[in-house]
């Protein structure tokens, strides 16, 4: 949810949420899924039927655990949240007993969710998005100051991935570029222009630069310090180059952003994972995506990253998981990456 993060800082809104059970989800799912728990999202919020149309139902919505529609809102405006947050409260204390509570024989178990392919002893890192003010070209100076504007994801790898980006035999001094397909990951799905909104992925074609080094710069028993640095560029001339799947836009645009990345990270030999994990990137970025909230503004601006190891509690799957040239993720059955397009 991009550019949210002043709704829920809002001391109003932090007040009444303690009120709630907060919980998170990809509304595309949701609103499409024949999952028990898209089953149950769907007939709460279209009274009580399948959604059929096309329109999202994106927002926020207060329910009662028997799935009864107290309250709801599409704003990123915290006051209006916290408006829709005080009605839902009082819709709470008119409703009837047996109205409050989810039946006891109710099934809402999901056949699948992409969080179902979590990395257990992978690195998961958390990435952070966000616009720049500043020029590229001359460098950034004190003048250099965040906007407000930011989005966040995940990246994952699998424990035998997160090992090699090591070195084989990790002693000082010894450097070693990471395995490619690795970092065309970063590039193509995570190293991307969706700092205001959403955006679409790269196609392997449309890689022109991919490469990290990682050096061994101390080691203390299992212990390994690592120092980082890489570049990527990804360019999308404007035709679609990933096939008939969910992501493909309905028009072509131009767009392609290059980044320049540094960071270090500790890796414990003995458990096989890294135990600290720290990386920024800088980027320019030109073109727009149908989604990603550039509007009419193509033209080159700056943006930031931060890739950091993720809390074991946040198991938010990648928002391109599907796309991951990876055997160990598992779809769901029937799976064609050729629903209805999305953006």
């Amino acid at each position: 949810m991009a550019g949210r993060g002043s709704v829920f800082s809002n001391p109003r809104v932090l007040s009444l949420a303690r009120s709630f059970v907060p919980a998170a989800d990809e509304v595309w799912r949701l609103q499409r899924g024949e999952d028990a728990d898209c089953r149950f999202f769907q007939r709460a919020v279209n009274g009580g039927e399948p959604i059929t149309d096309k329109g999202t139902r994106q927002g926020i919505w207060v329910f009662a655990p028997s799935g009864k529609l107290l309250a709801k809102v599409n704003s990123n405006r915290a006051e209006v949240v916290a408006d829709m947050l005080e009605r839902g409260l009082a819709a709470w204390e008119e409703l009837p007993p047996e109205e409050r509570r989810l039946a006891e024989d109710a099934e809402l178990e999901p056949a699948f969710r992409w969080e179902h392919n979590y990395p257990e002893g992978g690195l998961v890192l958390e990435r952070t998005a966000r616009d720049l003010r500043g020029d590229f070209d001359s460098g950034f100076g004190a003048d250099s100051k965040p906007s407000g504007r930011f989005n966040r994801d995940f990246a994952w790898f699998t424990a035998e991935e997160a090992r090699a980006w090591l070195p084989a035999h990790p002693v000082v001094g010894a450097k070693q570029p990471v395995p490619t397909e690795l970092v065309a990951r970063l590039a193509r799905f995570h190293l991307v222009d969706n700092a205001r909104g959403q955006t679409l992925p790269y196609a392997p074609e449309e890689i022109r630069e991919a490469s990290m080094v990682v050096e061994v710069v101390a080691r203390e028993g299992t212990t390994v310090e690592l120092e980082l640095s890489g570049e990527t560029e990804m360019v999308a001339e404007g035709p679609w180059l990933l096939g008939e799947n969910l992501w493909k836009p309905k028009q072509e645009l131009a767009r392609g952003i290059a980044t320049t990345l540094t960071g270090r990270a500790t890796f414990d030999l003995e458990t096989g994972a890294f135990t600290s994990f720290e990386a920024i990137a800088f980027g320019r970025r030109w073109g727009r995506s149908p989604m990603n909230g550039r509007g009419r503004d193509a033209s080159p601006s700056v943006v930031g990253f931060h890739l950091g190891l993720a809390p074991r509690s946040h198991r938010i799957a990648p928002t391109f998981l599907s796309l991951y040239d990876a055997d160990w993720v598992r779809k769901p059955e029937g799976w064609a990456d050729h629903s209805e397009n999305r953006p």
